[in-house]
């Protein structure tokens, strides 16, 4: 029975860890940092979302000190993630997913344009004889893939969001009340932290060439 228990809370903290800042902040610079010849809009996202993931940390962080309210008596024993403080309010864990929830949202008309340039396409040369989209239904075609997109990023959200109070990390009200942080966090990014094409291409430009550099000196 307690291997079962031990196997359960396993992948709930698996789940966590999905959410946790070691995991995304690094996951939305080296996407960010994808080795493409050139930045396209998609990948000049993931550096404003690294820049939103460090301001999360640093207004988590804030509050956490201010606030100081303990985790809850039934907080288990930690298996992938690390803890490291003792606070329960606010949940990073939540305020990232709502954070990345709501700038999927505010980039909705770049990736319905990403459905249409690649995702369909792509599709439609994966099922050649196979099956045909009409044009007339195109355009519902992309918005299903968007939407299906939006879907697995929505229960990914409410899956972390849960395994912290489950887990005993945080107690219920906390990862409620950490939507309104999250969102927040979004729309500042989004309006005051957004990068300009030209940074964010001289960034991406910079950083590769040292990296290849790095990588041809050392092979």
């Amino acid at each position: 029975m307690d291997r079962s228990n031990d196997a359960v809370l396993l992948s709930y903290d698996a789940v966590a860890f999905s959410g946790d800042g070691d995991f995304l902040i690094p996951w939305a610079a080296a996407t960010f940092l994808a080795p493409e010849p050139r930045l396209t809009p998609e990948l000049r996202t993931f550096f404003n979302l690294f820049m939103a993931f460090l301001f999360d940390l640093i207004i988590v962080s804030i509050i956490k000190k201010i606030v100081r309210r303990p985790r809850p008596k039934y907080n288990r024993k930690h298996f992938v993630t690390v803890q490291v403080d003792h606070w329960s309010f606010p949940s990073g864990h939540s305020t990232r997913v709502l954070l990345l929830m709501t700038m999927f949202g505010l980039y909705l008309p770049m990736w319905k344009d990403q459905s249409h340039r690649v995702w369909l396409p792509y599709l439609e040369r994966k099922l050649e004889k196979r099956i045909v989209i009409m044009k007339e239904f195109q355009s519902t075609a992309e918005a299903i893939i968007v939407n299906f997109f939006g879907s697995v990023l929505t229960a990914w959200a409410v899956a972390t969001t849960s395994s912290r109070i489950i887990l005993g990390r945080h107690f219920f009200c906390d990862v409620v009340a950490d939507s309104i942080p999250g969102i927040f966090e979004a729309f500042f990014a989004y309006y005051v932290l957004d990068i300009p094409n030209g940074t964010s291409e001289a960034i991406h430009r910079n950083i590769n060439g040292v990296l290849a550099w790095f990588e041809n000196e050392h092979s």
